[in-house]
């Protein structure tokens, strides 16, 4: 079966309908692909890690940790909210070179995480998805 990588740059602890969306949507996915979702370790999931990681393994998705910054959580700035995003992305195109040839498929919701890996794009065979929930965001803001 193809892998398929899905970044999210939100929390994976199910508190929030965004990780149980993300959840869902990625057990439905499993159906076609093998699945690995990324989210950003930040210093709060720490602690968490084994856990989560036996949960979505339950679902029989893998689920990896990458480091990033929390200064958008520090300053409560969108500034710094954008700058952590843009770093998560830089290493998740990291991560992706040392996988070159893993994945087939990577799955976001985030249009900086995609914007980010479009080089990689260019260079590889792996296919993007970009699910749009509210794209008229950007442009009325």
């Amino acid at each position: 079966m193809q892998e398929l990588l899905y970044v999210t740059t939100g929390s994976p602890l199910f508190k929030n309908a965004h990780a149980i969306q993300v959840l869902f949507t990625c057990k439905h996915l499993s159906k076609f692909f093998d699945i690995t979702i990324v989210y950003p370790l930040t210093f709060t999931l720490i602690k968490k890690r084994k856990e989560l990681k036996k949960t979505y393994k339950e679902a029989n998705i893998k689920l990896r940790f990458i480091p990033t910054t929390s200064l958008g959580m520090l300053f409560k700035n969108n500034i710094f909210f954008i700058l952590d995003r843009f770093l998560f992305s830089c290493f998740v195109f990291l991560y992706l070179l040392i996988k070159r040839n893993k994945y087939k498929v990577i799955f976001s919701r985030d249009p900086i995480v995609l914007f980010t890996l479009i080089p990689f794009r260019l260079f590889t065979k792996i296919k993007m998805i970009f699910e749009i929930h509210t794209l008229e965001y950007f442009f009325y803001k």
